[in-house]
């Protein structure tokens, strides 16, 4: 079921041959779904949370927008609801709505969160493709960075620094 997903979040619009591939549209989903869900005392927001995520699996990403987003009301700082609604506004083409929930997501995390920083890392390559702005490159590049110094294996991250040097080249 995720390789169905999987093809709606492909970068759509970043330019110079930037699409990800589906097997890093897949990697994106299952690691979403294996992501720790932070402990609070809003079970709600929770269970919403995860309902959310089961909506997005399943493809019905505007009723996973919506389970997000009463997650959120419930709990604002909720690390899934907010890493989803990131990932959903990311694919969106909402760059500047995704920074916002997966920074929020990486302070609900404790800044511990691999997956939260390389798509953070990826928010800000995708907004240099869209404005040039050199600083998104080394505000991308910095979060690739934090990713590897979290998790030295995660599966992306090398490929992704070395892009990122080489566009930083030019």
């Amino acid at each position: 079921d995720n390789d169905r997903l999987a093809v709606g979040f492909r970068k759509r619009g970043a330019g110079q041959g930037q699409d990800q591939s589906d097997e890093q549209s897949k990697q994106l989903l299952h690691d979403l779904g294996n992501l720790p869900i932070a402990t609070s005392d809003n079970s709600k927001a929770i269970a919403l949370a995860g309902q959310g995520y089961e909506a997005l699996k399943a493809g019905s990403i505007s009723k996973a927008k919506d389970l997000y987003a009463q997650a959120l009301k419930l709990n604002a700082t909720a690390p899934q609801a907010l890493l989803g609604a990131g990932l959903i506004a990311y694919r969106d083409g909402d760059i500047e709505s995704a920074i916002l929930s997966l920074t929020a997501a990486a302070k609900a995390y404790g800044g511990s969160n691999a997956e939260v920083e390389h798509y953070l890392g990826c928010c800000y390559e995708r907004r240099y493709d869209l404005n040039k702005n050199r600083e998104d490159l080394k505000s991308a590049q910095a979060h690739f960075i934090k990713c590897k110094q979290i998790n030295g294996n995660h599966p992306m991250v090398k490929m992704d620094l070395e892009r990122i040097e080489s566009r930083l080249k030019k």
